[in-house]
């Protein structure tokens, strides 16, 4: 076991831990007592209790502590040992009470700002110890490599791992510092959704090295991670919980991770080879687990799982029980508040510094009070809870401001705001006819059930319901079919207001036939198991007074069941509303959701429910318009962008997204946040897109385009994006002058000082975020990229103000990995250094030689960075 200090670098003679005051000594317990205790609980434990011990339980449930999404590692009470709890998930704590929904890993990324991951995560921990839970399941660090990845949102790096790096590190050491483990995940190159429990990536080492493991191996040599967490998919023909490349050599021997390696949920397929590979914990465990006694005794009992593998696993858990003092003291703190202003701060924080102005034409924004008396607010991401991704990165918010609130809170009493609902296709509020038996049409729909699921005979019940909303689990099944298989033939003619584009949505847990005016539009009558399930959607051209006939034909379940049971349709109008015109300015929310967006399956790249419909119509009828994105990434608007002046990513802001959004649509807040991603033109542009998302049907993802992920394949291939990486505007305006390197020679020791100078030249306060990348000039003896980001820096300047900063490039700053030897290595020779305010706007300009080749082994290899920048006035 390894020095205390790994975990608490940060103890000196006295420091403020776990809410106590207590003195290094006391922190850093002497390493051979914590061996020694370890040695003695494992001389307590029989083979089939230690095998129990390295698989997951159901969580216990208790006053004050709620259920968790995950599971637990069991309670040994003859030992002493306590149950040790897990959450999700990586944008919160996320269990089955409300919580501090922060904004999305993605965002804090796009604040550039270490020292918001560093106050974003004290708040983490502090809502993880309010509801006893030990170990939190993130930070999230896998590669933004395409735009439509299920979890881009989840995820800290962005497309780049220094960047990755530079954020994750604060997080992870803030999150410990409140005695709760984080998890570093999904060790590694779960970059996509799609067919994620088997897909086998290909990533040859040197691109693994340099791009994709980078950000885990900074977690454990700065960071020094409590726990990390495999990824579901293969890596190189191994999935990543039996991957001995892994988990045996990379983590524990040329990391010396000394912690708990566990597995995502289900992500173990052969209990024996994950045991051998170096997997400490299955999770969840439970019935099903391979990692258990009843599984993996007659392995030991057969020579071919030993005493001291099962032992070693056992020890990093016990091991750091003991480090986070998780026998000395409750987990559970009751001193915390359930909502906590501190984790609120952090988040509205984040949020306001994350989100990224694209698009100011005409200087549209910051709205003026004074002048602008009326806004329409528009699309129903705006109002309600902040919109944000589903699965583990979804967290129920404590309390929450939504856009629309929140536009209304900064306009103030003197600005009339009014909310369009545009484009939702609400099954409540959709109006239906059908003909009564006079042939007389009649407010709502008629609904035919047979006692079959074949629509033949005579239907056994005719009802009339008011909309299509049904829940075949409830008593919305009527008793005559209430046991036995049924169908139902829903008809009704659409009570059309106006001419125009009309957006229709289906969604189905059975099968289903879809008919408008005797047109079949959806039909998947026939289809088994998973293919049973509906979610349709369609645009139709509609005339006002020509009538809109629908059917849906739907095969009901045998039974009440799980599956199978509910039932919706609703259509809305695409068009902009007739005096959208008499605004002085319209904000239009759009993008993706928890419906639409999140773990599990990658999302489109075309923003859903033609959103895009209605954002050209919007705009052709008020120029005056700010459109707001949400989403874990870039995604289509070609159809649009040219003509809206204001345009806004958001990402997901979390629970106060309303007054982070209000505060910088009327410039309370200047916009500084910056992508950290490459936003595409097209999807087609990106240089992983011929990859994805698989080479061979779904078995196999090559990542061919190895190194050039993101900016550095649009910058080998000379692809012009919409907006490139490390892009964002400001209400003000910056200069960059009198780049200095010194010295411009490096020889091993000391680092190269790149100093520059940033100047305010605009009438506002704002944040510059200036960023320093490397490239080797002239000819190379191996494949690099043009550039990489190896430096930034957040400055904030008053109009008129400028600061002197300082960037440091170390040795390790020039290195690439050397797959001949197995090591990394610099070359020799020229680079050129540019420093400016995006990786396609760089200001300024150098040279710099390094004299001499060097060569490092892995295991002594740092990830440690030099100290990021200093300023001076």
């Amino acid at each position: 076991m390894k020095s205390l200090k790994r975990h608490f670098p940060w103890a000196s003679a006295s420091v403020f831990l776990f809410g106590l005051i207590a003195s290094e000594a006391a922190l850093a317990e002497d390493e051979s007592t914590v061996n020694d205790k370890i040695q003695s609980y494992l001389s307590q434990m029989t083979i089939q209790q230690k095998l129990d011990y390295i698989h997951g339980v159901t969580p216990a449930s208790g006053p004050g502590l709620p259920n968790s999404t995950g599971a637990s590692i069991a309670a040994i009470p003859s030992l002493g040992l306590p149950e040790i709890r897990t959450t999700d998930g990586p944008n919160g704590v996320r269990s089955d009470v409300p919580s501090t929904l922060y904004p999305a890993a993605l965002l804090l990324a796009a604040t550039w700002n270490p020292d918001l991951a560093w106050a974003k995560r004290i708040g983490v921990g502090q809502d993880a110890r309010a509801r006893g839970f030990h170990i939190w399941l993130g930070p999230g660090m896998d590669m933004y490599r395409v735009p439509v990845g299920g979890r881009n949102s989840e995820y800290i790096c962005g497309e780049d791992p220094y960047l990755g790096s530079q954020m994750l590190v604060p997080l992870i050491k803030a999150v410990q510092r409140e005695g709760v483990v984080a998890t570093s995940k999904h060790f590694v190159c779960n970059d996509q959704e799609y067919n994620r429990n088997s897909i086998n990536t290909i990533v040859d080492e040197r691109t693994l090295r340099e791009i994709y493991l980078r950000p885990f191996e900074a977690a454990v040599k700065q960071g020094h991670s409590g726990a990390f967490m495999d990824a579901y998919n293969q890596l190189n023909g191994f999935f990543c919980s039996q991957s001995s490349y892994l988990n045996t050599l990379v983590l524990a021997q040329q990391w010396a991770f000394d912690g708990i390696r566990m597995s995502d949920w289900g992500g173990v397929h052969d209990g024996l080879q994950a045991a051998l590979a170096g997997l400490d914990l299955e999770m969840p465990g439970g019935s099903r687990a391979l990692m258990s006694s009843a599984n993996l005794y007659p392995y030991f009992q057969s020579g071919q799982l030993t005493e001291a593998t099962i032992d070693d696993k056992v020890s990093r858990i016990i091991a750091t029980i003991l480090r986070f003092h998780f026998l000395d003291r409750p987990q559970l703190d009751t001193s915390i508040p359930q909502d906590n202003p501190v984790s609120a701060k952090a988040g509205l924080d984040s949020a306001r510094e994350g989100i990224i102005l694209l698009k100011n034409d005409n200087k549209l924004l910051p709205i003026d009070r004074t002048k602008v008396k009326s806004i329409a607010v528009v699309g129903s991401l705006a109002n309600g809870a902040p919109p944000g991704e589903g699965g583990s990165g979804a967290v129920t918010p404590i309390h929450y401001t939504s856009e629309l609130a929140g536009i209304t809170q900064a306009a103030g009493s003197n600005v009339k705001v009014d909310f369009y609902n545009i484009g939702n296709a609400d099954p409540t509020t959709s109006t239906w006819q059908y003909p009564d038996s006079n042939g007389v049409y009649q407010s709502g729909l008629e609904a035919a059930y047979f006692a079959n699921q074949t629509l033949s005979g005579t239907p056994v019940l005719t009802q009339i319901y008011p909309d299509l909303l049904v829940n075949y689990n409830s008593t919305d099944r009527p008793t005559v079919v209430a046991s036995i298989p049924f169908s139902v033939r829903w008809t009704g003619r659409m009570a059309v207001p106006a001419t125009g584009d009309y957006l229709f949505h289906i969604q189905s847990d059975s099968n289903i036939r879809f008919i408008v005016n005797g047109q079949s539009l959806f039909d998947n009558w026939s289809a088994t198991g998973r293919n049973v399930a509906a979610n349709f959607t369609t645009k139709l051209s509609v005339v006002a007074g020509q009538p809109v006939d629908v059917t849906v034909e739907y095969k009901g379940p045998p039974a009440r069941s799980r599956g199978g049971s509910s039932l919706s349709l609703g259509y809305a109008s695409l068009s902009a509303p007739a005096n959208i015109a008499n605004y002085d300015a319209v904000v239009i929310a759009a993008g993706f959701d928890s419906s639409t967006e999140g773990e599990g399956s990658d999302r489109t790249y075309t923003m859903p429910n033609y959103q895009d419909t209605v954002i050209s119509n919007v705009v052709v009828a008020n120029p005056k318009t700010v459109v707001v994105l949400h989403g874990g990434g870039g995604m289509d608007i070609q159809q649009w962008v040219n003509q809206v002046p204001g345009l806004i990513h958001a990402i997901f802001p979390g629970e106060d997204d309303g007054i982070a959004l209000g505060d910088i649509l009327f410039g309370d807040t200047n916009p500084s946040g910056k992508l950290p991603f490459t936003f595409e033109k097209r999807f087609q542009d990106n240089p992983a897109y011929p990859n994805y998302p698989s080479s061979d049907g779904g078995v196999t993802a090559v990542y061919a385009e190895g190194l050039f992920m993101g900016y550095r394949g649009f910058d080998k291939y000379d692809i012009v994006p919409q907006f490139p990486y490390g892009y964002g505007l400001s209400y003000t305006t910056f200069s960059y002058s009198d780049l200095d390197v010194t010295p411009n020679g490096l020889n091993r020791d000391g680092n190269v000082r790149v100093t520059f100078r940033i100047r305010n030249t605009g009438d506002r306060a704002g944040a510059e975020i200036a960023q320093l990348y490397l490239g080797k000039a002239g000819y190379s003896n191996i494949v690099r990229p043009i550039r990489e980001l190896k430096g930034f820096q957040k400055v904030y300047l008053s109009p008129g103000e400028s600061k002197r900063i300082t960037l440091e490039l170390d040795e390790p700053s020039f290195a690439y990995y050397d797959t001949g030897s197995g090591r990394w290595a610099t070359e020799p020779g020229a680079y050129t250094i540019w420093v400016g305010a995006s990786s396609r706007d760089l200001k300024l300009m150098g040279k710099v030689n390094l004299i001499s080749r060097r060569l490092w082994p892995c295991n002594e290899f740092s990830a440690d960075s030099p100290e990021q920048a200093k300023e001076d006035n």
